[in-house]
């Protein structure tokens, strides 16, 4: 599908999709995985200190023999000795943010190494251009972390008619709606961190994916402005401190020092509250998960068709020992349970989910209309309770309010 597009020919790799080289949060694992699927996976080494570097770079290897790359922060302290190690290592591709590699591109040539700066402006692009290096990626305010001030949509069109080398979009792209409207836009790629972020290969913490899943339009916000390096973020209680600090004209000293070590903290640690929480503003669209369960397989297969028409992802099983089955090794948004099922029955089969999952919504179908029988299902840990028979509009409506 993608044997002529300039990136993946420039490359050698299958798909012109960037894991973008997030800090803390690209490593070893995610890249090679990335790599090994068809896209450029991309170490970030961010404050990295070199040794470390070197022993991501070298697991990437062991784990790949597809292209990675490696993102360098120029601003990071070690910078010299994290260029060095790329080249040691023979890294084959390096992206480049907050500053200027002209001086590194000719050892970097020297090698085959590919270099692909990140640009958030046409100025910096052109420039950039002529000193030789391979592509571009043009990133929009949109995306997550450090950002500049133009959006993708204007920025991509006008950095692709500046310069006569390919170029990457990045900032709010999170699935192919976005990936197609980069193209629209003239890029022959685009780059993506926060939809890697939520991948099992990323060794995010919990609290930073679930937050990031939870996301809406309007989650992020952009602080330290003042401080001449914006960072988009979620909003949280560290964001409301620097609100704080910047409408009081604090020292720029003393706003740096606020974020200082956050992105670790939230995407190690866990701490989504006093954490820099870096996402792109453009969320994934993201159909709902549900597991029926219901040994009447007429109704079963109805309720499948109907909810599938509606745009849900939907599994079903008739028994309640293969639901337990599904429900450990699967993550689903909402289990509509019946509770007359062969073998394990509905309450026993929540009881012990709720043993072990606090988060998947649950909503009883059952034809047990008593009172005592609605307490005890709620008092088991379900989140309603629906009597049989129903109309699809009274579950339709009750499966919203439950995943709301």
């Amino acid at each position: 599908m993608f044997e002529n597009n300039p990136i993946c020919k420039l490359l050698n790799i299958k798909y012109p999709i960037f894991q973008g080289g997030m800090a803390w949060l690209g490593t070893a694992e995610l890249a090679a995985a990335v790599s090994n699927a068809g896209g450029l996976g991309i170490i970030g080494a961010g404050h990295m200190p070199p040794d470390l570097l070197r022993a991501e770079i070298q697991k990437v290897k062991q784990w790949t023999d597809k292209p990675f790359g490696v993102n360098i922060m120029l601003m990071s302290p070690f910078v010299k000795e994290v260029i060095q190690v790329v080249l040691d290592e023979r890294v084959p591709v390096v992206t480049t943010g907050a500053g200027n590699p002209g001086e590194y591109i000719p050892a970097f040539k020297e090698i085959g190494t590919k270099v692909i700066p990140v640009v958030a402006s046409v100025a910096l692009a052109k420039r950039l251009a002529r000193t030789g290096v391979d592509a571009l990626i043009a990133e929009g305010t949109e995306s997550g972390g450090h950002v500049g001030e133009i959006t993708t949509m204007t920025l991509v069109p006008q950095v692709v008619d500046a310069v006569d080398i390919p170029v990457i979009a990045a900032g709010g792209i999170a699935d192919a709606r976005g990936m197609m409207a980069a193209f629209a836009l003239g890029a022959q790629g685009v780059q993506m961190g926060s939809r890697f972020v939520v991948s099992s290969e990323c060794i995010a913490h919990e609290n930073y994916k679930k937050l990031v899943l939870r996301a809406k339009d309007r989650s992020t916000v952009v602080t330290g402005r003042s401080t001449g390096h914006p960072v988009r973020v979620i909003a949280n209680k560290l964001t409301r401190k620097f609100d704080e600090l910047e409408k009081a004209n604090a020292p720029v000293e003393e706003i740096e020092k606020l974020g200082a070590g956050g992105l670790n903290l939230a995407a190690r640690k866990g701490d989504v509250e006093m954490g820099s929480v870096m996402i792109t503003r453009a969320q994934r669209r993201r159909s709902m998960r549900i597991l029926i369960v219901e040994d009447e397989r007429a109704l079963c297969d109805t309720l499948v068709k109907s909810l599938k028409q509606k745009g849900y992802e939907v599994d079903a099983c008739y028994d309640g020992d293969s639901a337990l089955d599904w429900l450990l090794t699967e993550k689903y948004d909402l289990l509509l349970l019946d509770l007359n099922l062969p073998g394990r029955d509905g309450m026993d089969l929540l009881k012990t989910l709720r043993e072990q999952d606090r988060e998947t919504r649950v909503l009883i179908l059952s034809a047990r209309s008593r009172i005592s029988d609605k307490v005890e299902g709620l008092d088991c840990g379900a989140d309603d309770y629906l009597v049989k028979p129903f109309g699809t509009s009274e579950l339709l409506a009750r499966i919203r309010t439950a995943i709301r």
